[in-house]
């Protein structure tokens, strides 16, 4: 159980660096509050899940 439950922090961290990352070639603003809106929507929703 105990892995079970670190996936979901695992799955954020990998989000917030992809989002670190990708930030920093996207142009405007709009595309890193969604891509960042998104990784925030999919670790609400592993951890729920989980």
């Amino acid at each position: 159980m105990a892995l079970f439950n670190k996936l979901p922090w695992l799955s954020i961290c990998l989000l917030l660096l992809a989002y670190i990352i990708f930030g920093k070639y996207l142009t405007t603003v709009a595309p890193s509050l969604l891509s960042w809106g998104m990784a925030l929507l999919w670790g609400l929703v592993l951890a729920i899940a989980s």
